[in-house]
């Protein structure tokens, strides 16, 4: 979760409220009606959250729009050293 909000904070997001559950967290009607009335409180309209966690929740009948946040890596540097770590672990 902090890293999630570092994502959201670097892309110049600041959410009107930060709910956070577990990592794995298999999301319930329960845990969706909790989210929408957290949203009508707070006055948004789109929920945001990773794509992890968007996988599980397009699964049930959501009421509100969800976004998923990507996070991609590119290596800026070190590629050689990375890869002959990774042939020792993959050989």
């Amino acid at each position: 979760p902090p890293a999630f909000g570092r994502t959201l904070e670097s892309l110049g997001i600041v959410p009107k409220r930060h709910l956070i559950y577990p990592d794995h967290h298999p999301y319930s009607a329960p845990d969706i009606i909790a989210i929408a009335r957290c949203m009508e409180e707070v006055g948004v309209k789109v929920a945001l959250t990773t794509e992890k966690d968007a996988v599980r929740i397009e699964k049930l009948p959501v009421p509100f729009p969800v976004l998923a946040v990507g996070v991609s890596l590119t290596l800026t540097g070190g590629q050689p050293e990375l890869k002959r770590f990774l042939d020792t672990l993959f050989p």
